[in-house]
């Protein structure tokens, strides 16, 4: 019996991929335990075995913290400082202990590890897979200075969000091993529609090339 991992799950296509299954897709479809499955879905055994094969990006928003606030528009917040952002709780490192075991119980496996450069996403990610392969400010929340010339606020977080992710959400990863993201809420919400809730909360993702965009299983 395979271990469940914890999806938080919705579908969202993005670029051309609408266009393209709408031409007829030459692909022969899911098999195994995807056949006969439509996404979305809440089919755990589909979802694992899609991940055990790879191509996929996992997303995943760092786990609890001890308090819930937009510390990136804090100007005490230093990037450097873990004691001047939002601490992981003692309930968040169990939390990222039991994705860890999820990950290892269902030999997913994972090529890569990148996180935002927030000490919570990166102590997530190194907890969950035992070892970071970078950081980068493109998995960052957006701030509302970056936007304070803008007229519209809401719009240009959500667009500056957009062009940071799309590389990174978008650009294809072989078979055999996953791209895994640990990163936040607001930057995922702006580019699939999607909340990501609770912390922890992890989306299967499909790489369908930098020009065609992804879709969120």
């Amino acid at each position: 019996m395979l271990k469940r991992v914890t999806w938080i799950i919705a579908l969202a296509t993005f670029g051309f991929a609408t266009a393209a299954h709408a031409e007829g897709s030459k692909d022969e479809g899911p098999k195994g335990a995807c056949e006969g499955v439509s996404f979305p879905t809440d089919d755990e055994d589909c979802l694992i075995e899609l991940a055990q094969d790879g191509g996929f990006v996992l997303y995943t928003r760092h786990v609890r913290t001890e308090t819930d606030f937009a510390d990136q528009d804090d100007p005490t917040t230093n990037l450097d400082n873990c004691n001047l952002q939002r601490v992981v709780s003692d309930e968040g490192w169990d939390q990222a202990v039991v994705l860890r075991e999820a990950i290892e119980d269902n030999d997913i496996p994972i090529r890569g590890v990148t996180s935002s450069q927030f000490c919570r996403a990166w102590q997530t990610a190194v907890q969950m897979y035992g070892r970071l392969s970078r950081k980068t400010a493109d998995l960052n929340f957006i701030t509302e200075e970056e936007c304070a010339d803008e007229p519209d606020l809401g719009a240009c977080l959500d667009r500056k969000a957009v062009e940071n992710l799309s590389p990174l959400l978008s650009r294809k990863v072989r078979k055999g091993k996953n791209r895994a993201l640990v990163a936040h809420d607001d930057p995922f919400k702006s580019i699939s529609g999607y909340y990501p809730f609770p912390m922890g909360a992890t989306y299967l993702v499909k790489p369908l090339g930098r020009k065609k965009g992804f879709e969120v299983l």
